[in-house]
């Protein structure tokens, strides 16, 4: 983990900048693009009329802990996805992943009733041990509005990331994360997201983060993550030299022909030079060749733009009709 002074990566969901025609970096918030949840305990003999086994899905805060309420055992845990790991309009499929990193914002304050960080200088809490953590790759799914803390899924022990002590009640800093290995195993495996939680569960230790629930939303978690589009992603599969219309000038009949790398959809439309739809035709094109033929013997004659597209790809030709 690296402690970092606060900064604010982005005020948007995704923001995304290309490095080169290949290497794309882009860095995703939470507050549309992953789930969040608060999972808390308590001691069910001490406190059988508490709030017991609970989700906390719009907790402002990812507060890890092991405390006492009431004199009961108290226990929180978070969890997080970032659902834009595994959507393909934003990482294409077949990408490789070459870095994530996990940014974790301490707060200022909190109107929850919590008592902040345990571990600092001069604090009452140091003598019961450090609020250092972890970060694990969750095995299976979860659900914020559902999944409690008896509920809760498995986790991985493999390639988690430590959380180093506070040193303040309240703070500012960024703490980041090296979540590299876990992101390429949640990209190609499952996307179930992370569980962060106290390294020794033994009160009072606790220690707090911005959730995208929070106020501000420069303290809301974010994940930066460095990738490659693959050679087989969508929009790597055509390009303008690739497509090829003919004959042109056409009299009767408009043929294309596309050579695609995997079976893919496009929506082919022509336009006329006022930019008017004239026609529009779903193609459902296979791997290899795909001639597909075009009807024009209703255009007058004059130039058109023949349009093919999908979500990724817009590719504009022009051709004359005789």
């Amino acid at each position: 983990m690296q402690k970092l002074f606060f900064i604010s990566l982005v005020l948007f969901s995704i923001a995304i900048q290309t490095s080169s025609a290949q290497t794309r970096t882009i860095v995703i918030r939470p507050h549309f693009n992953g789930k969040e949840s608060l999972i808390s305990r308590i001691d069910t003999d001490c406190m059988a009329n508490s709030t017991i086994d609970s989700p906390r899905a719009i907790s402002p805060i990812i507060a890890f802990m092991a405390w006492t309420s009431s004199g009961c055992e108290l226990y929180t845990r978070g969890l997080i996805r970032f659902d834009a790991i595994t959507d393909t309009s934003v990482i294409p499929s077949g990408s490789t992943i070459n870095a994530a990193e996990l940014f974790l914002y301490e707060i200022p304050s909190t109107t929850t009733g919590d008592y902040g960080n345990s571990t600092y200088p001069g604090s009452p809490y140091n003598g019961y041990g450090t609020n250092t953590g972890y970060i694990y790759e969750l095995a299976a799914p979860f659900n914020p509005l559902t999944t409690s803390w008896r509920t809760q899924p498995n986790y991985l022990h493999s390639d988690s990331i430590h959380i180093t002590a506070s040193n303040s009640h309240w703070g500012t800093d960024v703490d980041s994360f090296n979540v590299t290995s876990m992101v390429r195993h949640l990209y190609t495996s499952g996307n179930y997201g992370f569980l962060i939680k106290i390294d020794t569960e033994v009160y009072y230790r606790e220690h707090l983060y911005g959730s995208s629930r929070y106020a501000d939303s420069n303290f809301h978690p974010a994940l930066r993550i460095t990738y490659t589009k693959g050679a087989q992603s969508v929009s790597e599969l055509i390009n303008s030299e690739a497509v090829q219309l003919f004959p042109n000038p056409v009299s009767d009949i408009l043929n294309l022909n596309l050579d695609l790398t995997q079976a893919t959809s496009f929506t082919a439309c022509i336009y006329n030079i006022l930019g008017q739809k004239l026609q529009t035709k779903e193609l459902a094109l296979n791997t290899g060749k795909n001639t597909v033929n075009f009807s024009v013997n209703s255009l007058t004659g004059g130039i058109y733009i023949f349009e093919l597209k999908n979500q990724n790809t817009t590719i504009k030709q022009k051709f004359i009709k005789e």
